[in-house]
């Protein structure tokens, strides 16, 4: 028996000796991870190598990887270090999850996972890291092919799941999509509109039925689940690589914590009120689009055959329905990029001669855009953000005299409005336009008809550390990183290394419409 308790005691030492070793290896390894600014190296110096990373050897299994678990204040983080493999490269990282408040500040609320990644930086005293917020809302933030691996040949990459989208609770309505799909009239007619508003209704009913708190879902929620993040990572200061609505996000963070904010570098910038697209705002696009058609000797009016082809558009097409409606969205998603403009302006070409065929494979990237959009998420983050029930979208946003009105932000408002969802508003403040005094550089492509220049323009102001750039001859975001990589990669790199913008590299980019 005395012989049981000696061993009893060796033990429980061991056990403590090894909870006080896991304990000061946690700190070490996030401490060391921290970021520290490193003026020395520069984008055409740095090389991309092996290089020593933080020690994150906590437990080791039989699979080679390593399992590392904190609580800080009301949040748990639990990692695995594991290998991450970019274009047949592969990086030190840690994949896992962070278990949060479902409403934030209660003790007593459910806890939901979002999934993180750390993916280490080669180099061997990173900079600042890079917190990625992709577009949104209603799109995941996992970014998959689009990350920015180039990155990090100077800074550690967090990729943080959204909230409704990418954890453990979805706000998927699929009665929406099927909806949308499965409707025999014009989506943005008055039946089209209400059979989408009761689609909307019935969804956020049967969420809430569920138990999920839809009300906790918003952009304020994500940036604190990013500032969890941090803080479980012990960063002092932060950098934002943000795209599309997801520079939404990164604005709201700067604004209620300007003190953990280095740069923040916005593509496709999008101010309060940004999902809501005025018809005003895409006639520019189109205008700037129709000089460039003049200029190459077109003889044709490009506003006037876009709008002689709706008005021509029979209901079906060798036996195929085809909706104005959905030519009139498909048009906008396909000019999204200056890549498949001139294919896009070629369908309203054919169709001035008697041939849809075209127009109908512009109406085919709606099922698309459709099936895409997880439309619950969409909602509890931008209704709270930006929905006005005082506005009479339907009316507003057809526009009668303008090219196309606002399609897109008709049917995502105007079924909305029908469906009479309640959601409740952000708080005064954050919805509408304040001060930031972070660093912050937007890019932003001239033709964009999805988020324009004229919301980055509005937000600049509010900036006092700001700076917009204007790409002429490029679209929204897939434009801006890929048609002048090495100019857009160089103009990052410098931003974030010193906070100044060096554009030169950039040229004019051309369209050919023939």
């Amino acid at each position: 028996m005395r012989e049981f308790f000696i061993i009893l005691g060796v033990l429980a030492v061991t056990a403590l000796l090894t909870v006080f070793t896991v304990e000061n290896m946690i700190n070490s390894s996030v401490s060391s991870s921290g970021a520290t600014e490193s003026v020395t190296q520069t984008p055409e110096n740095s090389v991309a190598g092996s290089a020593t990373q933080p020690n994150t050897n906590l437990t080791i299994d039989q699979t080679n990887e390593t399992i590392s678990s904190r609580t800080v204040n009301e949040f748990r983080l639990v990692v695995n270090s594991k290998p991450y493999m970019i274009d047949g490269q592969t990086f030190d990282a840690e994949v896992g999850t962070i278990e949060v408040q479902e409403i934030r500040g209660l003790e007593s609320s459910r806890k939901i996972e979002l999934p993180i990644t750390r993916i280490f930086s080669t180099a061997p005293n990173s900079n600042t890291p890079v917190f990625l917020l992709a577009d949104g809302p209603g799109r995941s933030n996992l970014w998959g092919n689009h990350l920015p691996a180039w990155l990090l040949s100077q800074h550690d990459l967090i990729i943080v799941g959204y909230r409704g989208m990418d954890g453990s609770v979805s706000l998927a309505l699929p009665e929406v999509s099927q909806t949308l799909q499965s409707m025999q009239v014009d989506p943005l007619s008055t039946v089209g509109l209400s059979q989408l508003g009761e689609a909307i209704r019935q969804g956020f009913s049967r969420l809430q039925q569920s138990g999920i708190a839809v009300d906790h879902y918003t952009l304020t929620d994500v940036v604190g689940d990013l500032d969890n993040v941090r803080q479980a990572f012990n960063y002092e200061q932060i950098n934002f690589y943000a795209t599309g609505y997801g520079t939404r996000i990164a604005y709201l963070y700067e604004s209620g914590y300007p003190q953990y904010v280095h740069r923040s570098l916005m593509l496709s910038a999008s101010a309060p009120g940004g999902l809501v697209t005025s018809p005003a705002d895409l006639d520019t696009v189109f205008q700037n689009y129709a000089q460039r058609w003049q200029q190459e000797g077109q003889s044709t009016s490009l506003l006037q055959l876009i709008r002689s082809g709706l008005d021509q558009l029979p209901q079906t097409w060798k036996g195929l329905r085809v909706d104005a409606d959905k030519v009139k969205m498909g048009t906008l998603l396909q000019l999204a990029s200056v890549n498949s403009a001139p294919q896009v302006f070629a369908a309203y070409e054919q169709a001035a001669q008697g041939d849809f065929a075209g127009l109908a494979w512009l109406a085919s990237f709606y099922n698309g855009f459709v099936q895409e959009m997880n439309w619950g998420d969409f909602y509890a983050k931008g209704g709270s953000a930006d929905a006005d029930f005082g506005r009479n979208y339907i009316a507003e946003l057809s526009a009668p005299g303008s090219v196309l009105g606002s399609p897109l932000a008709q049917l995502l408002w105007g079924g909305f409005q029908r469906g009479g969802v309640s959601i409740t508003p952000l708080s005064f403040e954050d919805r509408g336009l304040k001060s930031s005094v972070a660093e912050t550089l937007m890019v932003h492509g001239q033709l964009d008809p999805l988020l324009t220049v004229g919301q980055a323009s509005e937000l600049l102001p509010y900036l006092t550390n700001g700076h917009l750039v204007v790409l002429d001859g490029m679209g929204h975001i897939d434009d801006l990183t890929q048609l002048q990589p090495g100019a857009f990669q160089h103009m990052a790199r410098i931003f974030f290394l010193n906070g100044s913008v060096d554009q030169s590299r950039f040229i004019p980019q051309s369209i050919r419409f023939n």
